[in-house]
This record gives C-alpha cells, sequence and structure tokens, in this order.
C-alpha cells in the first residue's frame, strides 16, 4: 500500500476468511473494481472454486504447459523442461 497509495486494494484479514465472512469476501472481490487483491497462498486456498472451474484450469495449465515445451523444444534447456514436466502431473492430481 506504501509502494501504490491510489491503488484500490483489497487486503483480506484472517478475520475475512473466517467460515460465517467467506462468502462476504468473495462477493466483494466479485463486485469491486479492484487494482489488486491481497490474500495469503493458504488463505485464498480456503476460498475454494467450483469442480468444474479447477478442472477447466487444470486442463488449460497443462495445454499451456504442452505449447511451452513444443514452443521451446529445440532451444530450451533440459532443466527447464524437466521443470515443466514435473507441473504437468502436479497439475492432473489437483
Amino acid at each position: 500500500m506504501q509502494l501504490y497509495p491510489n491503488a484500490h486494494l483489497l487486503v483480506a484479514g484472517k478475520e475475512d476468511l473466517a467460515k460465517d465472512r467467506r462468502k462476504l469476501l468473495t462477493a466483494k472481490i466479485a463486485g469491486g473494481e479492484w487494482d489488486g487483491i491481497i490474500v495469503t497462498h493458504s488463505s485464498f486456498e480456503r476460498i475454494g472454486m467450483s469442480g468444474d472451474y479447477q478442472k477447466r484450469f487444470l486442463r488449460e495449465q497443462i495445454r499451456d504447459y504442452d505449447q511451452l515445451l513444443r514452443d521451446h523444444s529445440g532451444e530450451t534447456s533440459r532443466n527447464i523442461i524437466k521443470t515443466i514436466e514435473k507441473q504437468k502431473p502436479a497439475a492432473r492430481s489437483d
């Protein structure tokens, strides 16, 4: 907030992610015109998403990994290829 004092930010605190307040938080997120939303990773996981959306997101992520491998197969180092290949099964298991 110090770096961008004019930004319209939503900072979700611990109390915003209490079970009885999560729907209110997601409504604020969806209904606001935020420049940024700050939520800890562990708190973000509590918000959840529909199973259909999560499956679609993971399929798109795997497709993007495959495209990266195709686009850079001749020029990318083996370490990067190995890292991308490791991400694909991790995305499938989520």
